[in-house]
């Protein structure tokens, strides 16, 4: 108590210097411009993403440097791992306080603010602040200098060998490449055989394969802080009028204390009240779970308060400023309300009024149902190795939030327009998954090498542009040359039906089919000669198969009969 009451005294003298910068920000023009209001700045097509506004890992280490020698001892420096590529990962310790506390900035790559604010905040400490005789502060500054650097600024490590992406094996890396790297937040094991990585290949990987985020496991068990802020960057996303400036969640795991949740919610909502603060403003509640891996959850069930902290990114240079005047306000309120105790006098369950993160936002698509007479722009990427429709060359899926917005649902159909090569085909809406509201479409592999020339490279992801597609009551399928052992190879009107497809279609052996094709446009009638099963090919494609001489009736003579084609049947 008297300690509290100590920390309480001490804190109010803070305290008023911290509510005079927050007001002053708030008061600034600057930062009332067209931050938080939906159709301000973000980046678009014809945004030039420009980097050099923030520090590259020579400048940080720079800074840090020249941050440590003038403060004349306030602020140290220590390397707490060395990353993949053999760059240092700096930590910077402020305060001889009893309590320790601790920041993170840029696990993920592409999201740089934070350590912008650490180094501002660093600066600040530098010169001294009564906070730092109640905490210690420690701050985790660029966590995978990777891949942050411009050549890369990616959300993973760079690690050539990473294996292709597979979450139910613990493998979380790109998405649609090997030798790519890791998503360091999903490796916080404490203990390593828990993870699902070592349950899966305990061979492969008896350590952890991330050394990124081992240092931070490693830091964090040594040092045991009070709690732990993992600062990161979030795309634009918009409840009622407003663009979200901020999202935090506290941890959720099963195994956290109630003392340690409760804390966190009470850091959480510290937060919110001061962003809240701003006038442009808008925090909210990240929609995150409970899975262990990730920082928040992993640390939460080791005893530390540790939360999320999310700022709006990825909106070039335009933003820079006011977004890390935002995230700087916030972080000095939690040392501030630490130090002086009133973070305690919260009540957790406030946290719980939060209001919810809203959907993804994007300039040139307005909210809610849009018209599909013109194309709207999306992005496509490989899908999966888990998804059945791997390699259906006529089946995609859309993003949950992005699929609500389009006039189509699960079982129509859109046309996918290559902006590359504006080659343009048609598929059908198989599933949904959840890329947090972007404008993602997924396809197999083999789906996604219908757009290129045989032998041409398959980027990972593309842009593209989709439309619905109305077939009327036709269903859409994969034409294929038949097998050269089927009886009707050469018949013109008899073709093979995949047997699920068949199901799809209400049709039988000796019902007629009419396709058309869609890359001429030429209608044609077939009896269902045969139905072909799993053991003959993979299951629930849409496939239909005939002979030479049955494909040829879909082209003029003499011109080129491709090996597949993309047309629509219906029972006459």
């Amino acid at each position: 108590m008297r300690r509290r009451n100590a920390l309480r005294t001490i804190g109010g003298l803070v305290l008023s210097g911290t509510l005079a910068t927050t007001a002053s920000a708030a008061s600034d023009p600057s930062m009332n411009d067209r931050q938080g209001t939906p159709g301000g700045p973000w980046l678009t097509e014809e945004t030039e993403r420009r980097l050099d506004g923030f520090l590259d890992y020579e400048q940080l280490v720079d800074h840090l440097t020249q941050i440590e020698r003038s403060s004349q001892g306030t602020v140290s420096l220590r390397t707490i791992g060395t990353s993949n590529q053999g760059r240092e990962i700096y930590m910077a310790t402020a305060g001889s306080g009893d309590t320790d506390v601790m920041l993170c900035s840029q696990q993920h790559g592409h999201e740089p603010t934070g350590t912008e604010t650490l180094v501002r905040l660093l600066k600040r400490f530098s010169s001294g602040t009564d906070v730092l005789d109640e905490l210690t502060v420690h701050a985790i500054v660029r966590a995978n200098p990777d891949g942050s650097e411009p050549d890369v600024f990616s959300r993973f490590t760079v690690d050539e060998r990473a294996p292709l992406r597979d979450p139910d094996a613990g493998i979380y890396t790109e998405y649609s490449r090997t030798g790519g790297g890791w998503d360091p937040n999903r490796y916080h094991w404490f203990d390593w055989e828990d993870s699902g990585l070592y349950q899966t290949y305990p061979d492969t990987y008896p350590a952890n394969p991330v050394p990124e985020a081992q240092a931070i496991v490693d830091i964090v068990d040594e040092i045991e802080p009070l709690w732990f802020v993992d600062m990161h960057n979030q795309l634009s996303y918009v409840t009622d009028d407003d663009l979200v400036t901020n999202s935090v969640l506290w941890p959720l795991h099963d195994e956290v204390s109630e003392e340690t949740q409760a804390l966190g919610k009470q850091l959480c909502r510290l937060a919110y009240d001061e962003a809240s603060r701003f006038g442009n403003a808008t925090p909210t509640k990240f929609p995150g779970g409970g899975s262990l891996g990730t920082a928040r959850n992993s640390q939460g069930v080791e005893g530390v308060a540790s939360i999320l902290l999310e700022s709006r990114g990825h909106v070039g240079q335009r933003s820079k400023g006011q977004l890390i005047r935002n995230e700087l306000a916030i972080v000095e309120a939690l040392l501030e309300a630490t130090a002086d105790g009133s973070v305690f006098e919260i009540d957790p369950a406030l946290a719980d009024d939060i209001p919810e993160r809203g959907d993804r936002y994007h300039q040139d698509l307005p909210r809610g149902t849009v018209s599909m007479d013109d194309w709207v722009l999306s992005q496509v990427s490989s899908a999966q190795l888990e998804w059945e429709m791997l390699n259906d060359v006529v089946a995609v899926s859309v993003d949950e939030r992005f699929l609500e917005r389009l006039p189509v649902s699960i079982g129509d159909n859109l046309l996918v327009r290559n902006r590359v090569n504006d080659q343009t085909r048609p598929f059908y809406v198989a599933r949904t998954h959840d890329d947090g509201g972007a404008r993602m479409i997924r396809t197999g592999l083999n789906g996604r090498r219908r757009f290129y020339a045989d032998g041409e490279d398959v980027p990972s992801q593309w842009d593209a542009e989709v439309r619905g597609l109305d077939l009327e009551g036709w269903s859409l399928a994969e034409i294929r040359l038949g097998q050269s052992d089927w009886d009707f190879t050469g018949d013109y009107d008899r073709c093979g039906v995949e047997e699920s497809f068949a199901e799809v279609l209400s049709a039988a052996v000796g019902d007629e089919l009419v396709i058309a094709n869609h890359d001429t446009g030429r209608e044609r009638t077939f009896e269902i000669a045969m139905t072909y099963g799993p053991d003959e090919v993979d299951n629930g494609e849409r496939r239909i198969r005939m002979g030479f001489a049955g494909r040829s009736r879909f082209y003029e003579t003499g011109e080129s009969v491709p090996s597949e084609f993309v047309g629509q049947a219906k029972l006459v």
